[in-house]
């Protein structure tokens, strides 16, 4: 191991090597994916992030590497495979070849040398390199190597920084804007949503009211799943044009303007009672300033002081739960919230303004809620109830797909299922899933003990008619994966 500045030199220079801020974010994104099924922690004595002079960037779980970044300086991401996989044959077709990067591992100690795994190489962006079922192998062999020792040879190899740089995406980025710094103050249009002429500021000084812990993605989606209701259309909109500010980092002058508010305060204030709301749903708390007071805000972004203005950037896990959400996907909805605040806008009235308005909410509601052919199948299947908690209130009922939409082929009602709106977050997350032969409901261990544990063992409600059977193949697709993430 490495003294600390050695390794984060070593460490920079490993990152220096990524074509791209977005191919080493997919990168680390990966990695952390790798740490979260597995659950191995810094500590655990079978897991090694290690800084080799080579530059590797390997990952390697007991006595292999399981995953890798780069060879001779360049991206090239290696992955693990069994040497059973019913796709290995065409993987080692579109492979690196051998004297490259490519190969089958050498047995270890009494293991088979037929069935030793694969450790193979592809160029491109690390996320967009395997399809669902290449990735379920990946994550197989991966189990596989966890299950062999209990301890890796190499673990004094093992650097936490790196570990950190994958967790912690706040230091992540810090380190990050390190290898790809951002200028001083740029000017930035986006004519998607219409964000122009926005001043971005690198930071100067962290304030010391920032949360020690940000909650994870999926505790974000609840608690925003928990709070929909009672946040007015302005608080959503402050999310959502902090969400695709350059950086995703404004001010509080900036979010005014952008919202038509003349005074920035009361933009604070907004901003810090949808903090204070989310809080009180969650009972997360962020803590006291040194002064005493509490900034509610914080518990959506972190606060940094700079020589023009005190900026707030939204956490990472924010804006991964108001994607999930489907709240920050739809330019129509933004344009719909900029309509609805003028019609309500004190002394303005319009009828032509109101129908149009009502019909684009008619229309977002109906995209959020699923295709409505679709989700009509699946009401009139379901007896008007979702399959899982039973709820009878439509309007909070949308169409699920057990296989993720990939277009009109997957809208048929064997695969989908109409669910409630927070279950159908917690089921997309594989959070929630159901089995296939018994069609029992289980719950992934994150949320056990939380307001969902009674769902856990109860059986899913099936449709009246036969034809509309949940499909058993989707099913299973959906549980293994499931399987893959407890």
């Amino acid at each position: 191991m490495l003294n600390n500045s050695s390794s984060q030199k070593l460490l920079l220079e490993v990152v220096q090597q990524a074509p791209s801020r977005d191919w080493i974010e997919e990168y680390l994104d990966l990695v952390k994916e790798l740490i979260d099924f597995t659950g191995l922690g810094n500590d655990d004595p079978r897991l090694v992030l290690s800084l080799a002079k080579s530059r590797r960037f390997p990952i390697t779980i007991n006595a292999r590497y399981v995953l890798a970044g780069f060879r001779k300086g360049k991206p090239l991401v290696r992955f693990i495979f069994p040497y059973d996989f019913a796709e290995i044959s065409q993987l080692i077709t579109v492979a690196m070849p051998p004297e490259i990067s490519s190969h089958k591992y050498d047995p270890l100690r009494g293991e088979d040398k037929e069935k030793t795994p694969y450790f193979l190489g592809f160029p491109g962006d690390p996320q967009k390199l395997l399809t669902l079922k290449q990735k379920a192998a990946w994550k197989k062999a991966i189990l596989s190597e966890v299950e062999r020792y209990e301890r890796s040879p190499y673990k004094k190899f093992h650097e936490s920084i790196v570990y950190d740089v994958v967790v912690d995406l706040t230091y992540r980025k810090l380190l990050l804007d390190q290898v790809f710094p951002v200028q001083d103050i740029k000017r930035v249009k986006d004519s998607k949503t219409q964000i122009s002429d926005i001043t971005v500021y690198l930071p100067r000084k962290v304030s010391k009211c920032n949360l020690i812990t940000v909650p994870s993605c999926t505790e974000y989606v609840t608690g925003f799943t928990k709070i929909r209701s009672q946040m007015n259309e302005l608080q959503l909109h402050l999310l959502q044009k902090q969400y695709f500010a350059p950086q995703r980092t404004v001010t509080a002058p900036e979010l005014a303007k952008l919202t038509n508010i003349d005074n920035y305060v009361v933009i604070n204030s907004i901003y810090g009672k949808l903090g204070h709301l989310f809080c009180e749903a969650t009972g997360i708390n962020p803590g006291k300033c040194k002064d005493g007071t509490v900034r509610w805000w914080t518990i959506f972004s972190k606060g940094y002081r700079s020589n023009k203005g005190f900026l707030w950037e939204m956490y990472p896990e924010v804006a991964e739960a108001l994607k999930i959400l489907g709240w920050v996907n739809n330019k129509e909805q933004s344009e719909l919230l900029e309509q609805r605040k003028i019609i309500e806008s004190a002394g303005y009235f319009n009828p032509d303004n109101i129908e149009d308005a009502r019909k684009r909410i008619n229309t977002s509601i109906i995209e959020r809620q699923g295709q409505s052919d679709f989700r009509r199948k699946l009401l009139n299947a379901y007896n008007n109830k979702c399959a899982i908690t039973g709820c009878d209130v439509e309007s909070a009922i949308e169409a699920a797909h057990i296989i993720p939409y990939r277009g009109i082929e997957t809208n048929h009602p064997a695969n989908g299922l109409p669910l409630r709106a927070d279950i159908h977050t917690l089921f997309d997350l594989h959070l929630i899933s159901i089995k296939p032969d018994t069609y029992e409901i289980v719950i992934a261990h994150k949320i056990e003990g939380s307001c969902y544990q009674y769902l856990a063992n109860q059986k899913l409600s099936l449709p009246i008619s036969q034809d509309f059977l949940p499909s058993q193949e989707a099913l299973q697709k959906h549980y293994e994966i499931f399987l893959l993430n407890i």
